[in-house]
């Protein structure tokens, strides 16, 4: 079962948004379309970070190329931006500087859309006996919900979930709730 809902959720995110997926497995090394960025101390010691990144997504939009990067986590980890913040786990990032910074192609002058974790894992849902299947797909839902990071930016936000359209104060506002993404609409800006 767990393969065929994460089929499906990601089936559903992928119809509802304007990012589409341009490579999988795709190789950050200097042999690469995206060789990596390298750092250089003040030594002359140079550093680079090569791996493979699970899913890189484009969308073009008023003029812009945005990407994003997709990791797949089965063991349920979540984006952590207190371990970002300390330097900890920062290899989605870099992936994500070196396309940005390196890549040709498709993925050339790209604008850092996000990085995001994908939990490709099945969690128990914790729904009344009764439930109606509405609720159990809505709690199915929150448990495949990407965490990470997304660029705040409103055609970025706009292009990875579709926003609905509410009326507040007798004006029609664009609004995300945050389904498949990170990021959620209020009255204050993005969440």
């Amino acid at each position: 079962h767990r393969a065929s809902y994460i089929l499906s959720q990601l089936g559903e995110e992928f119809a509802q948004s304007e990012f589409e997926p341009l490579y999988c497995e795709l190789p950050i090394n200097r042999d690469s379309i995206v060789p990596p960025v390298v750092f250089e101390s003040e030594k002359g010691i140079r550093l680079s970070i090569e791996g493979i990144v699970d899913r890189v997504d484009v969308m073009e939009k008023n003029g812009r190329r945005y990407a994003r990067v997709i990791d797949y986590k089965s063991g349920g980890q979540k984006f952590s931006f207190t371990e970002m913040y300390y330097g900890l786990k920062l290899q989605m990032l870099l992936y994500l500087l070196s396309i940005c910074e390196n890549g040709s192609g498709k993925l050339k002058d790209a604008v850092p859309g996000g990085v995001l974790y994908f939990p490709a894992q099945d969690a128990a849902l914790s729904v009344e006996r009764n439930s109606s299947s509405d609720s159990v797909q809505r709690e199915r839902r929150k448990n495949y919900k990407m965490s990470g990071l997304v660029l705040e930016d409103e055609d970025c936000i706009f292009g990875m979930e579709q926003p609905q359209t509410v009326i507040s104060k007798g004006k029609e506002k664009k609004q995300v709730q945050g389904e498949y993404i990170p990021v959620k609409s209020t009255a204050n800006g993005w969440h």
